[in-house]
């Protein structure tokens, strides 16, 4: 699946000990395997019917066309889409219960019909490598490791309806995080899922639970109120290939190659890469990108034009001083003094220092201690917006910092 690519917040926590930082979470000594009927509701959470027990009644199963013995903790769901609005860029609300739904079509058909709850040996038989139809949500193939790394992707990718997902990705480090986490929780326990309202005496996991850790990994099944940047990854039905090629397209004629204001190269990008997140309505996005690009073009017609009208004072000083051996070059516009010498020091530091600035917004690192494969997870599968912009142009990148450190040292 071609993950896409808005920013995980530095906010996480962990979840040190569920029995006992959690109040609300459900007794292991409910032995029912089904959801109450509506009639037994106390409470209400994200808009649905609550049993004394803190699970989802009847109702919440039958909008969301799941089976009865699929008993979905509503605080953990609700904790869950929190988590997926906040950090994920592509969303400005998430529908739960279409959500859910969509995986548990997938999920039914990746697993055999189980009588009671998953076991450790169900878990290990779950597949972890497969292909689905985003449309159909037809499960259309299943692979092996050695199948999914393989997997090579075009843009013509980004309009295809097959994605390829991990139903329970581990959190180690290099290719190894395609391999199938033996702790389905592990993933989402920062944001607690409620996983002691699933867990079992013996070590099984009720049906719910192994559905809720499926849709938690699983960002190619949400659906929601989506920002352009999410129309454009494919998650917005009424939004489609047409639609997204034209886009795609109108950004292609119109690139945006120069910052528009040289004193914030790194906010520049950023903007530039995300606008998408911010706005849900294409037509603003569309006359915003506009005019950041006549600011973009002015901006580099000026830089242009002085380092044209630098060029010819460059050259007349060397024609004067052609029999002299010099370390810096002298002009006479205001005295000032360009130091050849560190020219190439300054244009890598530059480089350099920009970089920083553009991973530093991007990963969080200037107030994020917790680094960690979680975050990366989340970075790779919510910056949308960056990863099409480049998708778009592969050269962005590269030509947006070079026009922004090709400017020669001046200094007074």
């Amino acid at each position: 699946m071609i993950n896409n690519i808005n920013s995980y917040q530095n906010n996480i926590h962990i979840a040190v000990d569920n029995n006992t930082k959690n109040k609300d979470i459900i007794s292991k000594n409910n032995t029912s395997l089904v959801v109450q009927d509506t009639s037994k509701a106390i409470n209400r959470i994200l808009g649905y019917d609550v049993d004394s027990e803190g699970y989802f009644t009847s109702g919440f199963n039958e909008v969301a066309g799941i089976p009865k013995e699929f008993k979905i903790y509503a605080r953990g769901a609700e904790n869950l889409m929190e988590d997926f609005k906040n950090n994920l860029s592509i969303f400005v609300d998430i529908d739960i219960v279409k959500s859910l739904g969509r995986a548990y079509k997938v999920f039914s058909q990746l697993t055999p019909q189980i009588s009671g709850n998953f076991t450790q040996k169900d878990l290990e038989n779950f597949p972890q490598y497969f292909q689905y139809n985003d449309k159909s949500l037809e499960l259309t193939k299943i692979y092996t490791k050695e199948e999914y790394i393989n997997i090579s992707y075009t843009e013509e990718s980004l309009f295809n309806n097959l994605l390829d997902c991990l139903s329970f990705p581990s959190l180690s480090i290099g290719l190894d995080f395609v391999d199938k986490n033996n702790d389905i929780f592990e993933s989402s326990r920062h944001i607690n899922l409620g996983e002691n309202a699933y867990k079992n005496a013996d070590g099984s996991i009720s049906k719910g639970g192994v559905l809720m850790a499926f849709l938690a990994n699983g960002v190619s099944f949400l659906r929601g109120e989506t920002t352009v940047s999410g129309k454009l990854a494919g998650f917005d039905e009424n939004f489609g290939a047409k639609e997204r090629r034209e886009l795609i397209n109108f950004m292609k004629e119109n690139p945006i190659l120069y910052g528009q204001n040289e004193n914030e190269i790194g906010k520049n990008l950023i903007k530039e890469l995300t606008l998408g997140d911010t706005f849900t309505d294409v037509e603003g996005f569309k006359q915003e990108w506009l005019k950041m690009k006549a600011q973009s073009d002015e901006a580099m017609k000026n830089h242009q034009n002085n380092m044209a009208s630098f060029s010819g004072t460059n050259t007349r000083n060397k024609e004067e001083n052609s029999k002299k051996s010099f370390k810096s070059i002298q002009t006479e516009s205001k005295s000032q003094t360009y130091k050849d010498k560190n020219s190439n020091k300054n244009l890598d530091l530059a480089k350099m220092e920009l970089m920083k600035e553009i991973l530093d917004i991007l990963f969080n690192q200037k107030s994020s201690s917790n680094s960690n494969y979680k975050e990366l997870h989340y970075f790779i599968s919510s910056k949308t917006s960056i990863g099409l912009n480049i998708l778009v142009n592969p050269n962005f990148l590269r030509e947006f910092i070079a026009s922004k450190t090709k400017k020669v040292d001046i200094k007074a």
